[in-house]
């Protein structure tokens, strides 16, 4: 799939159509010929071709099906797409590798889940199974969870967190990792109290009373995750990494996120 944007990345800006595209191009056989294809070059939204022909790691040819004769060799392959889809690639510019997996095998997971009720399930399963950790950090929690009937969301609140752990700091980040549910230990260890002063960029959400509902946002949770941080050692980011790579390189369904959530044991590599 990634090759057509090779060949989209090398037209000129008026470029011309399909079937003229290939008239510069040298003739010689090509390894691999795709064809019956909807080529989406990408250099606009109506630049579209039907065939492409690859020599070693050059994209030799893109345009109509008439002008594959000339790169077709014994020796080529051929792939059919019977009118499927052919495009540059499919590419996230804004991707946290090795993105949930570090939750997955050593921490809460949350993914799959996304009632209030469930997360403290897992949560406190994931507790019970880990007594001698000093610090349980997971993801991800939707804020929408906690969505009234009226329309207002007063986000997650303390006090489940201090039923299941109120010893130890539980910080539970939402699904953008840009605000976090903690516990008043979590409060505690970072100094967030009702005259704690609201940082620049951050919110930290209070109960009627005034008192910090364990719900922080952006600069607001940082004064919490600077002080309540999980140092995972190098082998333990290497093998998220790994799995990682495995889920993204592989065509098959992954793991059931319902099952990782309620995995309680903390895998080592």
């Amino acid at each position: 799939m990634a090759l057509a944007g090779l060949a989209a990345c090398s037209q000129p800006e008026d470029k011309p159509s399909p079937d003229k595209r290939s008239e510069s191009a040298p003739r010689e056989s090509a390894d691999l010929i795709i064809k019956n294809a909807n080529v989406r070059t990408m250099t606009s939204e109506t630049d579209v071709a039907q065939a492409v022909a690859v020599k070693g790691d050059t994209i030799i040819y893109v345009g109509d099906p008439a002008g594959l004769a000339a790169f077709e060799g014994t020796d080529t392959e051929v792939i059919d797409l019977g009118g499927g889809m052919l495009s540059p690639g499919f590419m996230d510019g804004h991707i946290h590798s090795p993105s949930n997996w570090v939750d997955r095998l050593y921490g809460i997971s949350l993914e799959g889940i996304y009632t209030e009720e469930e997360y403290l399930a897992a949560i406190a399963e994931f507790v019970a199974a880990n007594p001698d950790l000093e610090v349980y950090t997971g993801a991800p929690f939707m804020l929408n969870a906690w969505q009234q009937p009226d329309g207002s969301n007063p986000g997650p609140n303390k006090a489940g967190l201090d039923a299941i752990s109120p010893d130890k700091p539980i910080v539970i980040y939402d699904v953008a990792h840009h605000s976090i549910w903690t516990n008043s230990k979590g409060l505690e260890l970072g100094g967030v109290t009702d005259a704690t002063p609201v940082p620049p960029g951050g919110a930290i959400a209070k109960d009627e009373s005034g008192e910090p509902t364990g719900y922080l946002t952006d600069a607001a949770a940082e004064l919490v995750t600077g002080a309540v941080n999980v140092v995972y050692t190098p082998d333990q980011e290497k093998a998220a990494i790994k799995a990682f790579q495995e889920e993204a390189n592989s065509s098959a369904s992954p793991a059931s996120p319902t099952s990782l959530a309620r995995s309680a044991a903390r895998r080592t590599p």
